[in-house]
């Protein structure tokens, strides 16, 4: 067994060794359900039971809202953007800002900004557990510093085209110079737990801008600029003036302030040329409010509120399926005491799996409609 799996290991290699769509995308070969699973997968690596194990210790069991809460993130991902996504070919966020806002600058400021949030900061947050978490974040930081930096600047500067095998090795080498600088800035941390709370507040403040960047056309990239600078002056604001038992408060805090200020400096400033709007939504079909966009394209400008609404509803009736199931099972495993309305326990249970299930036909239809509405599109 170990021998065929360092075979296999080998053969992988080399396959990866190819360029670097094949050593970070798999060649854009996955299925639907084979992302899924490795989204899933990574979810659930070694830093997840510490950081559950750490939050039920200190605030029971309600605390696991913090992970349970991204479900909805996912479920939002799967239904409204992951085929926006695709359509857009792209290997990093850098790329898709140049092709959504069409200037080389905002990608660059885009690539800095994200080497250092998720390269970096993300990284130290996770840098202990040393599982399939940490090679996430090694692979996602890696892909920006040789797709978009070396690739896309210092080899356009010196006017030469890159080989494949060339951008893969730096992509390697990048992973190393990456975990050095992580260990090091872990060495001042005091604790894990402030790192991943520094992540996850900067990652509440430029959230909601990233979804805006699909659903609204007048989104720009010094929005984009603007959000990632106020989470920066907002989120030490933030841990220093609001107690960690008001955490929620925290991330609304940065939240707010943080779309806020995305909102006012793209009204300030002109919006992306007509051209780059007009070819990110032929290229991408982006849903939500792009009307005047598609009316200068020809297209029919209720379509991007038609495919958010169904994007939305499935989003919607998965999550009943995924908190019903959750809170039925969890209910029936722990003996939890249900509602006082509705004392008998036994009845809540079924009440919440029974209800999950029964939507299921119902997201899986508006979710495979959606995604061929999607193809029909693409085509």
């Amino acid at each position: 067994m170990p021998r065929k799996i360092a075979r296999w290991g080998a053969t992988r290699r080399r396959q990866a060794s190819a360029g670097p769509e094949q050593y970070f995308l798999a060649g854009r070969s996955l299925t639907g359900w084979q992302a899924v699973i490795s989204m899933a997968a990574t979810q659930f690596a070694a830093d997840t039971p510490l950081l559950v194990a750490g939050l039920v210790a200190v605030g029971g069991i309600f605390a696991l809202w913090r992970p349970w809460i991204y479900a909805l993130a996912f479920l939002l991902l799967a239904f409204v953007l992951a085929a926006c996504w695709r359509r857009a070919g792209v290997l990093t966020d850098a790329e898709l800002a140049e092709l959504r806002y069409g200037g080389r600058g905002a990608a660059l400021v885009f690539t800095y900004a994200q080497v250092l949030v998720r390269s970096l900061i993300m990284l130290t947050a996770l840098i202990a557990a040393l599982a399939s978490t940490v090679d996430t974040h090694l692979n996602w930081g890696a892909s920006y510093w040789a797709n978009d930096i070396y690739k896309r600047y210092l080899c356009g500067w010196r006017g030469v085209e890159p080989s494949g095998r060339s951008l893969v090795w730096v992509a390697r080498l990048s992973n190393v110079l990456i975990l050095a600088i992580a260990l090091a800035v872990m060495a001042r941390l005091d604790s894990i737990k402030l790192a991943w709370e520094l992540s996850l507040l900067l990652g509440a403040g430029v959230g909601v801008v990233l979804v805006l960047r699909w659903v609204w056309w007048r989104i720009t990239a010094w929005g984009e600029v603007a959000a990632i600078g106020a989470s920066a002056v907002l989120v030490p604001v933030a841990l220093a003036l609001i107690p960690e038992d008001y955490a929620p408060l925290r991330m609304l805090l940065v939240a707010a302030g943080s779309t806020a200020a995305a909102a006012c400096a793209s009204l300030w400033t002109a919006a992306a040329e007509a051209s780059s709007l007009r070819a990110f939504y032929l290229k991408v079909r982006p849903p939500g409010f792009w009307g005047p966009v598609a009316r200068e394209a020809g297209m029919d400008a209720r379509a991007p509120l038609v495919q958010r609404a169904r994007g939305l509803g499935a989003t919607a009736l998965c999550a009943v399926t995924v908190f019903g199931l959750l809170i039925g099972i969890g209910t029936w495993l722990v003996e939890a005491t249900p509602p006082a309305r509705l004392p008998h326990r036994g009845t809540w249970i079924a009440l919440n799996i029974g209800v999950a299930l029964a939507v299921i036909p119902l997201w899986v239809k508006l979710g495979a409609s959606g995604e061929e509405r999607g193809l029909r599109t693409e085509d």
